[in-house]
């Protein structure tokens, strides 16, 4: 129990001890990442060997989605141009691999 001030009437209370709260999820924490920019999204490509011809090749059927890799200022984590890319079909890459790369390259 903690003890604490009702400021209305002036007189302490007991309150109960309220339990932590419970650690962010991988996709909340995923929302928390910093953009990146298009050179450190490309850069972070580039150091697992995607160019940017295989990324064009990928959206070659999709042109909203080359739109957004050519001409987007920023991207964010959960875009979907970034979760689709990284799909299996795609570029098969696991969360925590894109994770990793995004943390090192927000660093450039």
């Amino acid at each position: 129990m903690r003890l604490e001030l009702d400021v209305t009437t002036g007189k302490t209370v007991e309150l109960p001890d309220l339990p932590p709260p419970p650690p962010p999820t991988p996709e909340e924490l995923r929302e928390l990442m910093p953009p990146l920019n298009p050179g450190q999204i490309r850069l972070a490509l580039l150091s697992i060997g995607i160019t940017e011809d295989m990324v064009d090749a990928q959206l070659a059927d999709d042109p909203a989605g080359m739109i957004e890799w050519k001409y987007r200022p920023s991207y964010r984590r959960l875009h979907p141009l970034v979760v689709g890319l990284a799909a299996p079909g795609k570029f098969n890459l696991p969360d925590e691999q894109v994770d990793a790369l995004w943390v090192w390259a927000a660093g450039l």
